[in-house]
């Protein structure tokens, strides 16, 4: 249907269907994702995703649905992409998805606007990555994600902090029995 208006509507607006339609022409997001990523069985490591375009700037619509809320704008401003700009633009980038295959390998978190890989357990999976924007086609991605089994590294992972909390908690004893006296 909403197609049907934008070629009704081609003369009043000459963007290109194919965009405005989500056809052939629309650009494709392109995401760079590592092939495999090892963790220890104690790491928590961003998730290396590369994602072009980082960012495209889209209008705001004015909110007149019966006008704007057609793609492409037909009331006034329109931006790159065809859409409503009667209120200016805005910068708008890619959203991450990450999908794990296996649970109880790997958790993701998410600090702002990057995934995290927390390892939970040993073994591996596969994590999807899939990236939208608006405008634009969507990209997935696959990594193998291999955690370690506790080793060395682990146990100086924990090691190292709970002397340093150890020796501050005794410097904080020892200051205040010094105090106290």
């Amino acid at each position: 249907m909403a197609c049907a208006l934008l070629v009704a509507a081609a003369t009043a607006a000459p963007v290109p269907l194919a965009l405005a339609c989500g056809g052939e022409g629309e650009p494709r997001l392109e995401l760079r994702v590592p092939r495999d990523v090892e963790l220890d069985r104690i790491d928590v490591r961003p998730l290396p995703v590369e994602v072009a375009p980082s960012s495209i700037e889209v209008g705001r619509s004015c909110g007149m649905t019966e006008m704007c809320g057609l793609d492409p704008c037909l009331c006034g401003a329109r931006d790159q992409w065809g859409a409503c700009a009667c209120n200016g633009g805005r910068t708008e980038r890619p959203s991450l998805w990450v999908g794990l295959e296996r649970e109880g390998v790997v958790a993701v978190a998410r600090v702002g606007e990057v995934p995290y890989l927390v390892s939970v357990g040993s073994g591996s999976t596969d994590a999807v990555v899939v990236a939208d924007l608006a405008h634009h086609g969507r990209a997935e991605g696959r990594v193998r994600v291999s955690v370690r089994p506790f080793g060395p590294t682990d146990a100086l992972k924990l090691a190292v902090p709970t002397a340093a909390v150890a020796a501050l908690a005794a410097a904080v004893r020892s200051r205040l029995r010094r105090g106290l006296r």
